[in-house]
């Protein structure tokens, strides 16, 4: 016992070890003008954040990647989880030229006005505030965007999630979501009993689903702390 538990430690020294050089080395590349606010309203409603920062500038340029390379004129897309709107703003930006309609759904009421004020005068962006797993849309999309913590969740409510998203997007459409880069393995360690073992299967279910359509996967380590982005193309035959 006495052992398993100095190992314990060593590996959370390890982590912070670890994470303080990330942050040493790519704080100034990775914060951005709405950094304080977002920290705020983790501390402040961690299961509706989910995460401590929002992303950094390159894992956003990766997100909006199949919006950027979609040869198509006409575009629906959604996005969950918009926070404060660091990577709508991209996804607007990258959309720009062509015949589009963007929801974005947020449950987050600072983050709400935030969008709102952003927002409010472009009729090609809609502003739901709402629970993804009570939200039905009115269209299917090209393109899906989720920043979603999956790991914050339940594993009926991920199911629900990525049924949804599977149901709401076009034949040949994109699904792009991102995971946190090791930090799924290392809680796993640190967990026991009920709490390893449903964290586990979580796990397996969120790679079930993406390995079923995954097309690329890209390690962002330019972020607090590393991403993986995942590009998923879905074929529902």
């Amino acid at each position: 016992m006495k052992k398993q538990k100095y190992m314990k430690k060593s590996l959370v020294g390890v982590v912070i070890f670890i994470m303080g050089c990330v942050v040493g080395f790519c704080v100034r590349d990775v914060s951005h003008k709405d950094t304080a606010t977002f920290i705020s309203e983790w501390v402040a409603h961690p299961t509706e954040v989910g995460a401590l920062t929002p992303c950094s500038e390159y894992v956003v340029e990766e997100i909006v990647r199949p919006i950027v390379e979609s040869k198509l004129d006409q575009l629906a897309v959604l996005e969950v989880g918009s926070g404060p709107g660091v990577v709508t703003e991209k996804i607007v930006a990258a959309l720009s030229g062509k015949q589009y309609h963007l929801d974005l759904v947020e449950i987050n009421d600072t983050f709400v006005g935030m969008l709102q004020k952003k927002y409010q005068n472009n009729p090609s962006v809609t502003i739901n505030h709402a629970d993804i797993t009570q939200w039905k849309p009115t269209r299917e999309y090209d393109i899906i965007i989720s920043t979603l913590p999956f790991n914050i969740f339940e594993k009926a409510t991920i199911a629900q999630i990525l049924a949804s998203y599977e149901s709401w997007v076009k034949e040949g459409g994109a699904i792009t979501f991102i995971e946190l880069a090791g930090l799924g393995d290392i809680g796993e360690v640190l967990m026991v009993g009920d709490a390893k073992e449903e964290h586990a299967k979580k796990r397996a279910l969120v790679a079930e689903f993406r390995q079923k359509y995954l097309q690329n996967k890209v390690t962002v380590f330019k972020n607090i702390p590393p991403i993986h982005v995942y590009h998923l193309k879905i074929n529902h035959e």
